[in-house]
């Protein structure tokens, strides 16, 4: 007489989720994000301005000079970056240095489903601004929106507390145009710890040649080993006037075959790489 035997179903390990590539966003959907972008910021431009103007007064370095990116210019530098690198929804982090009342960094979420969203502010008046709107930006229900961290501290004397979030980083950006030679050299020791393929945007400044593999990164040369290149360059019209924005990409070591395809859309720059030349 045969024994009866157990069956023991078998299991099928779940398959992954297929990662959702980000694609440009619709007229209405900006609309919207504008629309929930002067809610959370109600305050005038130019009060925030004078307000950080008094505070900076009191503190040596020209560096704080206030400058702010409304949401369509972010939508711009955003659609430009989208351009040098694939992006997928609820991945990688955003990273602003100088945040100032987190206009950038509300603005980048509101416009791209990033997993997270940072910023650093030194200014305590700006970063007053900015709880507020971080309070507002979490009550926001329409839809699944990135993680909000708008954090106070000087990004370069409280570089550890930056330094974390670089291995997540997608993006990078610095609003350099007044930057000092201790705000540039903390921007490349960040840009020496964000992975390959990676973005930083810069304004007005590139980024130190410290952290760029050859001195003249526009002709698009592959390091061997993998570096930073510049992919893009050109002039917006922000807020205070005419600026420079520098896209540079960091690539994998040479072989890569998306090395191999990447492609410059900018033009060589008549300025040096290292120096302000704009105001805000």
């Amino acid at each position: 007489m045969r024994k009866a035997s157990l069956s023991v179903p078998v299991e099928t390990p779940e398959e992954e989720a297929v990662p959702e590539l980000v694609v440009p966003l619709e007229d209405t959907e900006v609309e919207e994000a504008q629309g929930f972008f002067d809610q959370i910021f109600p305050e005038d431009a130019d009060t925030l301005k004078k307000a950080s103007l008094e505070e900076r007064t009191n503190i040596e370095g020209r560096h704080l000079t206030y400058g702010e990116l409304d949401l369509p210019t972010v939508h711009q530098v955003l659609t430009l970056v989208r351009g040098h690198a694939e992006f997928y929804r609820d991945q990688g982090t955003l990273l602003d240095l100088g945040s100032g009342a987190g206009k950038l960094c509300i603005a980048a979420a509101l416009l791209h489903p990033f997993e997270r969203v940072v910023g650093f502010e030194v200014l305590q008046c700006l970063n007053a601004t900015a709880s507020e709107a971080s309070t507002r930006y979490a009550e926001l229900t329409h839809r699944r929106m990135p993680q909000m961290e708008l954090l106070a501290g000087d990004f370069v004397a409280d570089f550890d507390k930056v330094e974390p979030f670089a291995s997540t980083l997608q993006v990078c950006i610095a609003v350099a145009t007044c930057y000092g030679e201790a705000q540039l050299n903390a921007m490349a020791s960040v840009a020496g710890l964000m992975p390959a393929d990676s973005i930083f945007v810069t304004f007005s400044q590139m980024l130190p040649r410290s952290i760029v593999n050859h001195p003249q990164p526009h002709l698009l040369l592959k390091p061997s080993k993998g570096g930073w290149i510049l992919v893009h360059s050109s002039v917006l019209q922000m807020m205070w006037g005419p600026a420079t924005c520098f896209i540079f990409k960091k690539v994998p070591p040479f072989g890569d075959e998306k090395v191999a395809s990447e492609k410059s859309d900018s033009p060589e720059p008549t300025e040096p790489p290292d120096g302000a030349t704009e105001e805000s």
